[in-house]
């Protein structure tokens, strides 16, 4: 096969690869039944392919330092598993005094002064 946006030929390891992506013979068909299937999940159990354990199984977090086992929630103190550091327990920014405020209380007898349409808008 020819891809359309170019005019050369393929080579026999770029054919082999666009057979495996668009699954167009048998044997791209087996090639990801092994890969995806049943069969590909040996890979996973057998953890030979430490890439695909990490992508598959993830990461042991207790190795990151976190206490599983605390009563207090991990994402106050857990910044990232990229972090050196502690989440800061402290805000990066101000919070204006009118945010503490409490809103005054709704009188009905302004909603009265609306008609049905100006309300449900």
């Amino acid at each position: 096969s020819q891809p359309a946006h170019s005019g050369r030929e393929l080579t026999e390891e770029e054919r082999k690869k666009e057979e495996r992506l668009y699954l167009t013979t048998p044997e791209a068909q087996q090639a990801a039944r092994e890969q995806y299937g049943l069969l590909g999940i040996l890979k996973v159990i057998r953890m030979t392919d430490p890439d695909l354990n990490m992508l598959a199984l993830g990461m042991d977090l207790t190795t990151l330092g976190l206490n599983l086992n605390s009563a207090e929630n991990l994402y106050s103190t857990f910044a990232s598993p990229w972090s050196d550091t502690p989440l800061k327990k402290e805000n990066d920014f101000y919070m204006p005094a009118c945010y503490y405020q409490q809103p005054p209380q709704l009188k009905t007898a302004h909603l009265q002064k609306f008609s049905q349409e100006t309300l449900f808008y």
